[in-house]
């Protein structure tokens, strides 16, 4: 995933109209590590000025009885994902690439809920002329998420796949005799 990650960075991060961010869930890590509170908040604080313009418009649009509420509690799940929603729906002839690695690691009806969301995004993107992608990597096999839209592929399942890590390791790794 870092690899695919900075690829996209090198490929697409330099247009004004691209944005590439990752979140990457970390079931050792603290409470917003293994979060999709954290996620939503990773993606609010990366670069959402340059993302979202306007991003003022959309947070006075909370009034200020929320705002006091965020500055005493902090950011919570739900006016984050409000704040994505109302940001989403300003998008413009843009294309964002998001990577999300290690959904194994965060709660599983969390991630599914969170998967949900991103369609939705999607979708009001799509309306704006703009193009979320997202590729989402579980390190272990979730079966109980279902992607509605999108493509879905295995690589287990796929031809050559063992041989493919082996020649990683042999080529990058370089981890000597044991």
């Amino acid at each position: 995933m870092k690899h695919l990650f900075s690829q996209a960075k090198d490929t697409f991060g330099k247009s004004p109209n691209s944005i590439v961010a990752s979140f990457f869930f970390n079931a050792r890590g603290d409470e917003l590590e293994k979060s999709t509170t954290g996620c939503y908040r990773s993606l609010f604080n990366f670069n959402f000025s340059t993302l979202f313009p306007g991003l003022q418009d959309i947070l006075d649009s909370l009034g200020s009885n929320a705002i006091n509420v965020i500055r005493r509690n902090g950011w919570q799940h739900e006016p984050l994902k409000h704040i994505l929603a109302l940001a989403a729906q300003r998008l413009t002839h843009m294309s964002i690439f998001l990577f999300v690695d290690a959904l194994d690691e965060c709660d599983e009806d969390e991630v599914a809920d969170m998967i949900s969301f991103f369609e939705e995004l999607c979708g009001r993107a799509f309306e704006k002329d703009a193009r979320i992608h997202i590729l989402f990597f579980p390190v272990a096999i979730t079966p109980n998420i279902v992607i509605r839209y999108g493509y879905e592929i295995v690589l287990e399942n796929e031809p050559d796949h063992n041989e493919d890590i082996e020649r990683y390791i042999a080529t990058k790794l370089r981890l000597g005799q044991l």
